[in-house]
């Protein structure tokens, strides 16, 4: 009789257990369709940031920072390198290039741009930047995606570009939410 009970009770707590480990495990493990999982961070290891001369229409490069191992420590961070005194379009480009092939998680962000924002940020007045495409929130709040940016006077300098992925509670403002990814391009303006 003994053997029976302690079955049984090795049976509820066996089965408990398993509830309760399976519940521990985070919504989007247990459930990746539910509609909280849409949009979860993903992996990105390539930041490609283009210029094109706003005046002119003129290709004035392509920059990038790399990390395809995802260590933290970049095979690749170049120095963007302006002209004085311009107004530059600037598109970025987010990639997964630890897959093959290299998944472009771009569109993902434009996709969910209720749920990202991109920021700029210079220690120094040698670039300034307006923001030109927007989310569909009521009212619409920045991207970022594409922006235009001013160089000023001949010098060197950084900008910071942070991807901030924000679901539910975007606002217009880099606080709330995660950060995907956050690069610091050194700036050479000649």
């Amino acid at each position: 009789m003994k053997n029976t009970t302690f079955n049984r009770l090795s049976a509820i707590t066996l089965l408990s257990l398993t509830i309760l480990l399976h519940a521990c495990k985070p919504v989007c493990e247990r459930n990746p369709n539910d509609p909280e999982c849409a949009g979860e961070n993903e992996l990105i290891t390539t930041l490609r940031v283009t210029f094109t001369d706003s005046a002119t229409g003129t290709a004035a490069g392509t920059f990038q920072f790399k990390d395809a191992d995802g260590d933290g420590l970049p095979e690749q961070l170049d120095t963007l390198r302006l002209s004085a005194n311009i107004t530059y379009l600037a598109e970025l480009k987010f990639l997964n290039e630890s897959v093959s092939p290299a998944e472009d998680i771009t569109p993902n962000i434009a996709a969910e741009s209720n749920d990202h924002l991109i920021i700029f940020s210079t220690p120094a007045n040698s670039l300034t930047f307006r923001i030109t495409d927007y989310d569909n929130n009521t009212p619409p709040l920045p991207l970022g995606l594409q922006s235009y940016w001013r160089s000023a006077s001949a010098g060197s300098s950084t900008v910071q570009i942070t991807l901030r992925h924000q679901p539910g509670i975007k606002d217009g403002t880099p606080n709330p939410g995660d950060t995907d990814v956050e690069v610091t391009f050194p700036v050479q303006i000649q």
